[in-house]
């Protein structure tokens, strides 16, 4: 049994706790220190080497070049979104872009530059104008800057160590327990305000596109806490490099189709011709997955990459400049990527484009806790232009700042105890010594029911099935985990927090009873005018609350 006295006596106290140590949780530490507050963060990993962003392009969008202007970049993103974004969230994404850019500048962010000293930009997925400017060094350059600056701000790092319950009094959060990835150890956290920045539930699919897997631990915080969700059945799948069929966990597909890399399936057809005459390749990502899906789905496959008809000059930018990670990826497999035609496959979890409603201050329903990144949703509706590290960067400043001056604002009230031991009752039950089903098997069985049920395609008879298994999962089987040592914990954890991520999932699927976006039924292959609603999800004494709401 936890030591409970013990923990009363080595509460961690800080005035702002951010969850999450990528790009929307640095961002938020960063922006709250310079209130001149203690700032904790919490992360599961190592701070700036886990989380999506260090294995993304480090890649931010937003106005550079005087033809562009807001109203078409907001245009664009709607449109894109296929009108389910949250409209003040994505005014505030866009009229906030260039500030965030040019605080991530200020903060090391080794942007590329033209000889003139301006940023150089590109136009990626689904853009009009070119917004994106490249980083040296890709992910991991932009995510040390940012550790190095949170650094420097004596911002308080608590690494490996896995957040897993937080708590409320009296309507306002009060705090968080977390537990020792090595040690299975529980710590304390008492903060005036919290930033949940934890990422979305990349782990819940057999394929990702980042090799840092994120577990769906934001939202199993925010769900029971009792937070809105919104969105959650538009997850952002992506295509993947697998040369000789081996699946390379990558980003980086923008910077290659954006420079003149083609698709042709197994005939040799130049297939993306087919789906969009115009844009081809330069579709926006769900366009291209579904391409690549239907061409391997109806026998066409497998579908490959022809990337010879990039420049040399732009492949040494590639290589050299940015340092690409996909092009790494693949040389260190012997793919001769300049040279020779090389495999791919569709869909890999990309991002989640759903997850807690917040407004545009990263403020969430309950007093004193906010959110910022993937474990917010909103910003990018139904499906994704631009990238998605602009919103981190973005609502993770806002977020930071908005939960310093609450906490400026407030006194320090006590943990709720009688809570506390009620959660580290539960936790002392689901860590204790015992034989039982193997994590591994029961995390292959969350991975199978979701690719089966929740990817590409979808209908009401798989949901159903998906439903039935999550819940079985939640409700039996994480607790027959077995279990050898303290550590063993985190993955039951882990495993519960995707499969509570997948019966969401799974029930915002069910209801939306149309295709649009990322989210397409095989049953309802139409999308209509009476859909253009939002799914709000929220937990209750009954299970779960659904509310169907206008968007404003």
């Amino acid at each position: 049994m936890t030591d409970i006295s013990a923990l009363k006596n080595g509460v961690v106290e800080t005035d702002v706790l951010v969850v999450g140590g990528a790009a929307a949780g640095l961002t938020a530490a960063i922006e709250a220190t310079k209130y001149g507050l203690n700032v904790a963060l919490i992360n599961k990993g190592r701070v700036g080497f886990s989380g999506s962003t260090p294995t993304s392009d480090g890649e931010t969008a937003a106005i550079f070049e005087p033809e562009d202007t807001v109203e078409g970049f907001l245009r664009e993103t709607i449109e894109g979104g296929e009108g389910l974004n949250d409209r003040r969230l994505v005014e505030t994404l866009i009229r906030e872009g260039n500030r965030s850019v040019h605080l991530l500048d200020i903060f090391g962010v080794p942007y590329v530059r033209r000889p003139d000293g301006r940023l150089a930009i590109y136009k990626e997925l689904g853009q009009k104008c070119a917004r994106t400017p490249p980083v040296h060094g890709g992910g991991p350059a932009f995510s040390l800057a940012l550790r190095k600056e949170a650094l420097h701000r004596r911002v308080k790092f608590y690494e490996n160590m896995m957040a897993c319950e937080l708590f409320l009094h009296d309507g306002a959060v009060r705090g968080c327990l977390a537990v020792g990835q090595e040690d299975g150890r529980s710590v304390l956290f008492s903060a005036k305000s919290i930033v949940l920045a934890c990422g979305s539930a990349t782990d819940l699919f057999p394929y990702a596109t980042a090799s840092f897997k994120t577990t769906g631990d934001g939202y199993w915080l925010g769900w029971q806490a009792g937070l809105e969700f919104i969105n959650l059945e538009f997850i952002e799948f992506s295509v993947m490099p697998a040369p000789d069929g081996l699946p390379l966990s990558s980003g980086g597909i923008k910077p290659l189709t954006g420079r003149g890399a083609r698709f042709y399936n197994a005939r040799g057809e130049r297939f993306m011709e087919k789906y969009d005459p115009e844009k081809k390749e330069l579709v926006k990502r769900s366009a291209l997955v579904l391409g690549l899906f239907l061409e391997i789905q109806e026998g066409r496959g497998p579908v490959y990459m022809d990337a010879t008809a990039i420049p040399p000059e732009q492949y040494h930018d590639l290589e050299e400049v940015h340092h690409l990670g996909i092009l790494r990826r693949l040389r260190d497999s012997g793919v001769k990527y300049k040279e020779e035609r090389f495999q791919w496959i569709s869909p890999a979890v990309h991002t989640f484009l759903g997850g807690v409603r917040i407004d545009d201050q990263g403020r969430t329903a309950i007093k004193g806790l906010f959110a910022a990144g993937e474990n917010a949703g909103g910003v990018y509706g139904a499906d994704r232009v631009g990238t998605y590290l602009t919103a981190c960067a973005v609502f993770g400043f806002r977020a930071g700042g908005a939960a310093a001056r609450e906490a400026l604002a407030e006194a320090r009230r006590p943990l709720p105890w009688p809570a506390v031991e009620d959660k580290l009752a539960d936790l002392d039950r689901l860590a204790a010594p015992k034989d039982g089903i193997e994590p591994e098997t029961l995390r292959r069985k969350v991975k199978e029911t979701a690719a089966k049920h929740l990817a590409c395609e979808r209908d009401d008879d798989g949901l159903g099935r998906a439903i039935g298994e999550f819940e079985n999962i939640l409700d039996k089987e994480v607790n027959e985990l077995e279990v050898k040592t303290p550590r063993d914990v985190i993955p039951a954890l882990e495993i519960r927090n995707l499969a509570l991520t997948g019966r969401l999932v799974a029930e915002a699927c069910r209801r939306r009873k149309e295709t649009r976006g990322q989210h397409r039924r095989t049953d309802y292959p139409w999308s209509s005018d009476e859909w253009l609603k939002w799914i709000i999800l929220k937990k209750s004494d009954r299970g779960i609350e659904v509310r169907l709401e206008e968007v404003v």
